[in-house]
């Protein structure tokens, strides 16, 4: 069965699926601030458009759904090249949005890794994957803001005219 992206509506932007709308919610839950599609640039690979665009951290989000391809890897990894020759970091969002019960760090087993061309599960089956930097969210910080932005993330509801920011 093929799932098919719903647009979305929310924060004055038209995004592609409501996957990249519930992150968001996590990003404006979080107090981080972020661009939706700003502008693309050219990589070895071709025009790439990026999902969100974080400057506060000179990062580059790509949001994926479960179990990208290896085309799809291989393009982030070009991406991830050409965002550190100027400067910035790129992450993939991959899956779902996290249930907040566990950390979520950079090259553990309790995150996707994308190392070396390989895409590493995590046996938590969080959604979380990176091509480059070391700029993560984790539990460690202190679980309550982060785990509320993924709670109101994942309980953001956009049918029916509603807006996803939750009360």
């Amino acid at each position: 069965m093929t799932i098919t992206a719903i647009e979305t509506r929310y924060a004055g932007c038209r995004f592609r699926s409501r996957l990249e709308a519930r992150w968001a919610v996590f990003f404006d839950h979080q107090g981080i601030r972020w661009e939706y599609e700003p502008k693309g640039f050219m990589t070895a690979a071709g025009p790439y458009l990026p999902d969100f665009r974080i400057p506060d951290y000179r990062l580059i989000i790509e949001v994926k759904g479960a179990d990208p391809t290896p085309r799809a890897l291989d393009r982030c990894a070009e991406v991830a090249r050409a965002c550190q020759k100027h400067g910035g970091d790129m992450i993939i969002l991959g899956g779902d949005i996290p249930v907040p019960l566990a950390s979520v760090a950079f090259d553990t087993p309790t995150a996707w890794t994308l190392q070396e061309d390989e895409w590493v599960t995590s046996p938590l089956h969080e959604a979380w994957a990176w091509c480059t930097g070391d700029h993560y969210w984790s539990t460690s910080r202190g679980c309550d803001p982060y785990c509320d932005a993924l709670t109101a993330a994942r309980s953001a509801r956009f049918e029916y005219g509603e807006s996803g920011a939750g009360s």
